[in-house]
């Protein structure tokens, strides 16, 4: 089950997986989005969720990770944030932004982590906006029948 986040294939731009609440898919989306900022300068990663709160609680994630390191590794990568960014002094950031198109489609980031897409008013824009100038898309949501579905049933 984590093969595919943590080596995503270079043949494939996204990656849609359903999960449960339970499987803790989030925490581990933004496990290797915070393992690449760190590791790789100059990354820029969004989070998009239905609601700005949710999208700044998995920034949260990112910033408990590096808060909980071993003290020389956050030395090696020093990093400070908000609710909704988080940002390593390697130039690399994750930005947390509500449902939306628009929230979107003014960035041009690496990669782009749509979360509960299943619940995502727009889910199907917010993809197309950002699909054609991000280099990695990973959607992950609960089951709920919709263009999400649809695309994992494919």
């Amino acid at each position: 089950m984590l093969r595919p986040i943590v080596e995503p294939s270079n043949k494939c731009k996204s990656l849609f997986i359903c999960k449960s609440r339970e499987m803790m898919t989030s925490w581990l989306a933004c496990g290797y989005i915070a393992w690449l900022c760190q590791w790789r300068p100059g990354t820029f990663y969004i989070i998009q969720t239905a609601k700005e709160e949710k999208a700044a609680e998995l920034v949260r994630y990112i910033r408990i990770l590096h808060e909980n390191q071993e003290p020389w590794l956050k030395e090696r990568h020093p990093a400070k944030g908000t609710n909704t960014t988080f940002n390593w002094e390697n130039d690399s950031r994750v930005l947390a932004v509500p449902s939306g198109e628009h929230q979107v489609r003014m960035f041009h980031p690496f990669g782009y982590l749509m979360d509960e897409a299943a619940f995502l008013p727009e889910a199907q824009q917010c993809y197309d906006a950002v699909f054609s100038v991000a280099k990695q898309v990973i959607a992950v949501s609960t089951a709920q029948p919709g263009w999400f579905a649809d695309v994992c049933a494919r």
